[in-house]
């Protein structure tokens, strides 16, 4: 079978060879609605075995959509907690995560950051079907915040509605301006 131009565009990498068993689904979706957690809080409130639970957070972790955020210290024992990656968070809002609960946990999670409610705001304004494409223009760094790291083609209406948001913040403003600049510059050389 050859590939198509359309099964390159990143808004489909996580089709072939990526798809999320029901119980990764469960458990992305949990995380989302929860916030940290570990596995064995995962298994028992997700209704599920803890060996089928650790071997569903070992594949999570694996595909990229979960990651060690916390140790939480239960009778002298330290178990790790999880959380959702940029691409879990988009996963679980694709499969029906409710935006505000993952906001909210996200905030609880990372800390409140400018670039968190950005990203909801912009989730709210382009529509879930939309994630996977505006959610490539950011990368979540080790502090937690998100870093604008793609400029949207300035063709499209979603790229203006983009920009028209991103506006409003004024740390990205100064990275849009910056972008724009250095593009600018090159353009002169």
């Amino acid at each position: 079978m050859s590939e198509t131009k359309n099964d390159r565009h990143i808004s489909n990498r996580n089709r072939k060879g990526n798809t999320l068993h029901p119980l990764q689904k469960r458990i992305i979706l949990w995380l989302a609605k929860q916030g940290l957690q570990t596995i064995n809080e995962t298994a028992q409130n997700t209704s599920s075995h803890y060996k089928a639970t650790w071997t569903a957070f070992k594949s999570l972790k694996k595909k990229g959509l979960i990651k060690k955020q916390n140790v939480k210290e239960y009778r002298s024992r330290k178990y790790p907690q999880y959380w959702l990656t940029m691409d879990g968070l988009v996963a679980a809002l694709k499969n029906g995560a409710d935006l505000h609960k993952a906001k909210e946990n996200m905030q609880d999670v990372l800390g409140k950051h400018e670039s968190i409610d950005l990203f909801f705001e912009l989730a709210v304004a382009l529509g879930k079907r939309n994630l996977p494409r505006f959610a490539n223009l950011f990368e979540l760094t080790e502090q937690g915040e998100f870093k604008l790291t793609k400029l949207p083609t300035m063709r499209s209406s979603r790229a203006k509605k983009i920009l028209k948001i991103v506006k409003k913040y004024p740390m990205f403003r100064k990275g849009v301006k910056k972008s724009a600049k250095e593009i600018l510059d090159l353009m002169e050389e």
